[in-house]
């Protein structure tokens, strides 16, 4: 399944599907989190069982300040 990004809103926020973030990101991956990041503001990912140490490693990878993870 392919990484897509289904608006929450009209004006921002969306859902991420098709993609496992308990599983290593591809450089594709990434770049696509951020250009969502970029055209949506805020992204949620349901259903990503992530220890606290994958949030970190998530974090660190979309290069992003003020990011907020939530358990």
């Amino acid at each position: 399944m392919a990484l897509t990004f289904q608006p929450l809103t009209q004006i921002f926020a969306a859902e991420v599907r098709g993609l496992d973030l308990t599983i290593p990101l591809s450089r594709a991956d990434v770049h696509a989190i951020n250009a969502g990041m970029n055209e949506h503001a805020v992204l949620v990912f349901r259903n990503q069982p992530l220890t606290a140490q994958q949030q970190l490693i998530l974090k660190r990878l979309v290069k992003r300040r003020g990011v907020a993870l939530k358990r």
